[in-house]
């Protein structure tokens, strides 16, 4: 299906590609690692001179930029003719644990490890776009002791399409929630370039769930409604022969989908289609985007049990909703199918299908209808999942977002869910963000704000001036790629702070304007 549009999609897409911005950042110091039990994942990084002038040998010296830092990285080498090799770290442990002792499953290739190649100036570019803040730089010697490199300068050309300077705050702001707009607009930054990325560490894809959270979180700081636009016109153009949105999209060897479907992420284009078009007033996109964003229920369609319950068998569908691998994702799924029906449910008067109400009405109850009789426990006031009954915190916040739980319930639900011992607690800040979102909606503002503090204000304390992929205070080495040194420590779905403070502290600003001219009118308009 939508063989015809594929192309058409495409190049809307291609006519909002970004001006990518740089800016230089130089090393600001040497630091000497320590191990040390207190430290996040046991190691940290004391200062112990400048970054000029550094004279490299056998024994490793560590560079760090003073921030996390996305681009081009180079070195200015002098001394004699050692292999000069460098290894690049987003987190202390990076950069101070030996790799052979966390292999991990994801291959030494995403390790950051390269040989400086200098010109004839002396400068060695490391090659492709680079995402760190420290820098380990040491040479292998060739059977000659006093074999020594000078590190002259180190700097990156830091790159991101959005702007290099933090939208204002409400002045009524706390410092704490100053502390966490900064970094998580500095992770959102360094998450913008000709897409919006996942994180630009390791994939440096497109995906669905991160592009939920990263446009809200836009809407209210950088602006960037023409990137979105990009984005969900990326994800229409690379949607498979039968018209199923994949969870992510590569750029190369061409813009092109993955093969394994998410259904919650599939389900969420609609939600992300509506908030673009409430931001920027695009009913030329969401007519467009209209029939897609429907045709993705196909797939609850096709998975579907008697009871009218999502219930796929096997593993033909990548079943995520968090970096749990004892979470059942059966009742969660079922409430971000129905959060995506209320979204269709609303988006189709800016789209002109009015018509298209009444029906996406009865499926949406006729889903929630099902989900409050199998996976609603009225004993204990909570919703359970899977054959086994488990209570888990994704399942009541989605519950909770889609309206699912009976009338004035949401926050006694959640509540319920706080006090239960056998509950499956969220892993990803993805998931954080949406418990969450589900305790501001149930207006439990306190309780929100709350775990916004302890939970991404616990990262900050330790050092963090991006936020991560995953965060466990009771294990700094849970990895899903088997090494905590495969893990992304700026990333896409850890942005949102600046979403709930920028919502509660409101700081009227004028839209860009030349870039929502770019997102609904001008060149790409021609082609839609």
């Amino acid at each position: 299906m939508f063989e015809s549009d594929r192309e058409r999609w495409m190049a809307v897409a291609d006519a909002l590609a970004p001006v990518i911005e740089t800016k230089l950042f130089p090393a600001v110091s040497v630091v000497r690692p320590v191990e040390d039990a207190s430290a996040y994942q046991g190691w940290r990084l004391d200062r112990s001179g400048a970054a000029r002038g550094v004279l490299v040998g056998r024994e490793p010296v560590i560079l760090d930029f003073g921030v996390h830092l996305v681009g081009r990285v180079r070195f200015k080498l002098g001394g004699d003719d050692g292999r000069v090799l460098v290894r690049f770290g987003e987190a202390p442990a990076e950069v101070c644990e030996p790799p052979s002792r966390f292999p991990g499953t994801l291959g030494a290739e995403w390790l950051n490890t390269f040989e400086l190649d200098p010109d004839g100036d002396g400068w060695a570019t490391v090659p492709g776009r680079r995402a760190l803040r420290y820098a380990r730089v040491w040479v292998e010697q060739k059977g000659v002791e006093s074999e020594t490199a000078a590190i002259e300068s180190a700097q990156v050309v830091a790159q991101t399409s959005a702007s290099w300077s933090d939208p204002p705050l409400d002045p009524a702001a706390e410092p704490w929630q100053r502390d966490l707009d900064r970094v998580a607009l500095h992770t959102l930054r360094n998450c913008m370039h000709e897409v919006f990325e996942d994180g630009p560490k390791r994939d440096r894809r497109l995906w669905l769930g991160d592009l939920y959270v990263q446009a809200k979180t836009s809407y209210l700081t950088f602006r960037a409604d023409a990137l979105v636009k990009r984005c969900l016109y990326l994800f229409a153009g690379a949607s498979c022969d039968r018209g199923l949105i994949s969870p992510c999209v590569f750029a190369k060897p061409h813009w092109h989908g993955s093969h394994k479907l998410i259904p919650s992420y599939a389900w969420l284009f609609a939600p992300c289609l509506l908030d673009y078009v409430r931001a920027t007033g695009d009913r030329a996109a969401a007519a467009d985007l209209f029939g897609i964003a429907v045709h993705q229920h196909t797939l609850f369609d096709e998975h579907a049990n008697a009871q009218g319950l999502f219930d796929p068998q096997g593993d033909v569908l990548w079943r995520f909703i968090d970096w749990n691998e004892s979470l059942d994702p059966q009742a969660a799924e079922q409430a971000v199918a129905i959060y995506s029906l209320n979204a269709l449910i609303e988006l189709a008067p800016f789209a002109g299908r009015g018509d298209a109400v009444r029906p996406l009405r009865r499926r949406r109850d006729a889903l929630a209808a099902a989900a409050r009789e199998h996976f609603y426990d009225a004993g204990r006031g909570l919703f359970v999942s899977g054959k086994n009954g488990q209570v888990a915190s994704a399942t009541q916040a989605w519950m909770v977002l889609a309206d699912v739980a009976p009338p004035g319930e949401g926050a006694r639900v959640l509540r319920r869910l706080l006090e239960a011992d056998d509950a499956v607690p969220p892993v990803t800040p993805y998931m954080q963000h949406t418990v969450v979102a589900a305790m501001f909606a149930a207006g439990m503002e306190d309780l929100a704000w709350q775990r916004v503090r302890a939970f991404w204000g616990a990262m900050l304390d330790r050092g963090a001036t991006t936020f991560w992929e995953l965060y466990d205070p009771g294990d700094p080495t849970l990895s899903p790629y088997g090494s905590h040194l495969h893990n992304s420590y700026c990333h896409a779905w850890s942005c949102t702070p600046s979403w709930f403070i920028r919502r509660a502290l409101p700081t009227p600003r004028p839209a860009d304007e030349a870039n929502r001219a770019a997102a609904i009118g001008g060149k790409a308009a021609a082609t839609c």
